[in-house]
Formats: C-alpha cells, sequence, structure tokens
C-alpha cells in the first residue's frame, strides 16, 4: 500500500512534462495535454478517496501514460504532421476519458482547470 501511494504522489511532477512537448501552433494539442495533467493532478491530490482496485488501475494508467509521452518526446518526428499531432491528442482523450471512468466509479470530483486561453 505504501508502494502505491507514494506513486500516486510522484507521478504528477514527472506527469507535467506532458504540456511543454507541444510547439505555439498545436492549441488544441496544449488544452488536451493539460486537461490530462489537470485530472491527473486533481485525482491524485484524493487518492484517499479511491478504492484498492482502483489505484492499483490509477497507478497502471499513469505509468503507461508516462511512457507514452517518453516514447512521443523522444521522437521529434511524432510532431511534423497534423494528422500525427492529432493522433496524439487523440490518445491523451482516451486516457482523460480513463481517468474520469476511475473518478466516476469512487466518487471523485476532478478539476478541468488548465489555465489556457482560448485564443492562440
Amino acid at each position: 500500500m505504501r508502494k502505491i501511494s507514494r506513486a500516486l504522489i510522484t507521478v504528477p511532477l514527472s506527469i507535467t512534462l506532458l504540456a511543454g512537448c507541444q510547439s505555439n501552433n498545436m492549441l488544441d494539442n496544449e488544452k488536451t495535454a493539460a486537461t490530462l495533467v489537470s485530472v491527473i493532478d486533481s485525482i491524485s491530490s484524493q487518492a484517499d478517496s479511491l478504492s484498492l482496485d482502483s489505484k492499483e488501475e490509477y497507478v497502471s494508467l499513469v505509468k503507461e501514460i508516462k511512457e507514452y509521452v517518453k516514447n512521443i518526446n523522444s521522437n521529434p518526428k511524432e510532431f511534423d504532421s497534423q494528422e500525427k499531432i492529432n493522433k496524439i491528442t487523440e490518445q491523451y482523450d482516451i486516457y482523460i476519458e480513463k481517468i474520469e471512468n476511475i473518478a466516476e466509479e469512487n466518487s471523485i470530483t476532478l478539476n478541468y482547470d488548465v489555465g489556457l486561453n482560448d485564443t492562440p
């Protein structure tokens, strides 16, 4: 249990790199990345409300997200076309949905305040 709790605390610090991996011309991708970071931070701050199964699922999911982000950030060609950027954004949306499901199952309210303006 201590290992899971420690993972929940340390994960948001490393996942904040998500928002920085996009260029200035990719506002939708940046917003989605910022939303992903926000929901991760939000659920992590309420980790005590998660069931044991949900904690394990959440930690596994965050590890998957970290690996995905590491892979796309290590390959600059992942951002060389709008199609590839859209694919990344779609994957972020999938992760957001999975976190939302975990939050809903555990009656956790997520914070979606990402602090980005709607204009480029």
